[in-house]
């Protein structure tokens, strides 16, 4: 099963949707690099679509996530009176699509987005799927919908608000249903991990609050993260140290302190490492 990836921050941004009623005998308009995502769910009847050498056959509550850069062309003709919802909009920074949902390494942080304030992560979703929370999806479409002939400046955040939850509803049914034992053990480690940066924490710390083998978490986070706990751990105290550098004053021993780094010198070193200049180095270049 295929899945994009869509590296964030920032998000998706949804462009414009609608609704089409097809007639029997009549098919989707075949396009080639459209530009944006186009996202299909069909409410009545069937659609029969292809991109590039794959075809679905969509039923009813089926969707299709077909990409920007491709040729779309339908296969067959509707064999009875349809309707199905469309959808465009653009990512919003990289993206990529696999054969699986969580691969074995992470898309690599590209630090042109990610320099100064936070983890980039990926977003996961699926190409093709089934959708089940119907009345969910339902709701946020007519929004959507309802939200095409509004001009307001409140208006756009609403829309884009309404996108973001279809997405995310959509995306958390495939995670649901297809997420396994270790995901669930990485989300756990990676959450304890950012409530509790500032203590001091081991892989023994971590074996004994959550029950499995240290060996066993680490292999499990290298797979799902690309890191190892601790290694996790350093990035999100890194990160913490970024946004004090930028929006305080505080000394540089003071916040290594305070993101849980025992020693000023060490904290220089790893931090020098991660990001190829010391502490000072990048406070500086947001000073006047």
């Amino acid at each position: 099963m295929s899945y994009y990836h869509f590296e964030a921050p920032p998000l998706p941004s949804y462009y414009i949707c609608g609704e089409q009623i097809i007639k029997k005998g009549d098919a989707h308009a075949a396009r080639s690099n459209i530009g944006v995502f186009d996202l299909l769910i069909v409410l009545e009847g069937s659609l029969y679509m292809g991109e590039e050498d794959r075809q679905w056959e969509l039923q009813q509550w089926d969707m299709l996530l077909l990409r920007p850069d491709a040729h779309h062309y339908p296969f067959a003709p509707c064999r009875e009176e349809g309707r199905f919802f469309w959808m465009h909009f653009q990512a919003g920074s990289r993206w990529s699509e696999a054969e699986a949902q969580y691969p074995e390494k992470p898309l690599p942080i590209d630090r042109s987005h990610a320099e100064h304030f936070g983890t980039t992560y990926s977003l996961y979703f699926p190409k093709y799927w089934s959708i089940r929370r119907k009345g969910e999806v339902e709701k946020e479409m007519n929004a959507l919908l309802t939200s095409n002939s509004r001009t307001s400046m409140m208006n756009c955040w609403e829309q884009q608000a309404a996108f973001h939850r279809m997405l995310r509803i959509i995306s958390q049914e495939t995670h649901e249903m297809r997420a396994s034992a270790g995901l669930h053990l990485v989300e756990r480690v990676t959450e304890y991990l950012r409530n509790r940066y500032k203590q001091a924490i081991t892989n023994e710390t971590l074996a004994d609050e959550f029950h499995f083998h240290a060996v066993y978490m680490t292999r499990t986070m290298q797979r799902h993260q690309g890191c190892t706990p601790l290694q996790y751990l350093m990035k999100v105290r890194i990160e913490q140290a970024k946004l004090r550098l930028v929006n305080t004053d505080s000394s540089i021993a003071m916040i290594a302190e305070d993101v849980g780094f025992e020693s000023n010198t060490y904290f220089t070193r790893c931090f020098q490492k991660m990001e190829h200049k010391t502490p000072s180095e990048y406070r500086n270049q947001f000073r006047v």
